[in-house]
Formats: structure tokens, sequence, C-alpha cells
């Protein structure tokens, strides 16, 4: 049997109509109508007596509580959403969560960004300037390696280690020394050496 393929089937958008329990709440960042509903439910809380304690069912025959009692209470709850093609017919309502401040910052460096290249481009073309120009005055003269400096004296010997122990320039290290002797010691060396 020879393998058929399956056709793409369009999707289908149908017409968002506001459910009628909805009111218009103003658009969203990117401009999608915002719809606000208020529902009344009924919710259950446990039921207490003016000192706050949980009121039971009590048996009628022995007096013992059996049950815990509840209470209606009627609550308002408030939803923002937005409606949304699902593609296959159906449209469906999604919850609006207002943007954080970060995102809000993120949106308008990003919109910045965008505005900002078509402006620089027209900037470039005025003066006569190509990319490459730009980015050659951006990165600025070329800046030479960094040098070494010299040391402004050779290194003083005798070096003191810690202790009484002390390095001469000849690589030795004598130790039990005074600072004094140490210093002789390497007059000495360097007029035997010199």
């Amino acid at each position: 049997m020879a393998q058929r393929t399956m056709r793409k089937i369009a999707p289908i958008h149908p017409d968002k109509k506001r459910p009628p329990s909805a009111v218009d709440a103003g658009f969203t960042e990117d401009g999608r109508p915002l719809l606000r509903e208020t529902t009344i439910r009924v919710e259950s809380e446990p039921a207490v007596d003016e000192e706050g304690n949980e009121l039971y069912r009590k048996n009628q025959s022995t007096g013992e509580p059996m049950y815990k009692l509840r209470r209606g209470k009627r609550v308002r709850k408030e939803r923002l959403f937005t409606l949304v093609s699902e593609g296959n017919g159906n449209v469906r309502r999604e919850e609006y969560i207002p943007p954080t401040p970060e995102e809000i910052e993120r949106r308008r460096q990003q919109k910045a960004t965008e505005e900002l290249l078509p402006n620089l481009a027209k900037i470039l073309a005025d003066r006569g300037m190509t990319p490459e120009e730009l980015a050659d005055r951006l990165a600025g003269p070329a800046t030479p390696a960094a040098s070494v400096p010299e040391p402004e004296s050779p290194a003083s010997y005798p070096e003191h280690l810690g202790g009484g122990t002390w390095l001469f320039s000849d690589g030795t290290k004598e130790s039990g020394l005074k600072k004094e002797d140490a210093v002789k010691l390497e007059e000495e060396k360097a007029g035997a050496t010199g």
C-alpha cells in the first residue's frame, strides 16, 4: 500500500468575542485587549462561636461532637485576562500577569536599541563614513605593548630571609648572623669576586 502524506490544515482563528460577564479593562503592552471579569462565589469556612471555638454537630442521643460545622461565605473574585486563539477553532482565556519593572526596563532598552540602529546608519550616511571607519574611530589608536620598567637599583644584598638567616649575592645562605655581621660578610664576598 502506498504511503500517503497528510495535507497541512490551515489554522482556524474564530472571532474573539468578549464573554457576556466581562468588561473592557484597557490594553496590554503589546496591544491586545484586556478584559476584567468579576465573579461571586460561595466558599465554606469553619463555623466558630463568639469566643473563636469551632462548632460541632452533636449526637442527639449522647451530646458528643460528631463533625465540624462549616458556613458559606460569599467571595468576590476579579480576573484580568486576554482572549487567545488556539488555532483549532477554540478561544481560551489567558490570565494577565503585569510585567515586572525589570521586564519593562528590558523592553525599553530593546526598543531604544532598535530605534538607534536606523538613526546611526542615517548619521553615518550623512557624514560619508563607512561602518569600518566608525569601528576604527571607536577602537582609537593602537596602544603599544606595555614595557617592564628596569629596576631603579640592583637587588641589595644581603637579603634577610627571616630569623638570623641571610642570602648573599653569590647565592649562599648563612644563619645565626646579625645585620651588621651579614653586611660585613657581603662586602668581603663582593670584594673577593669583584
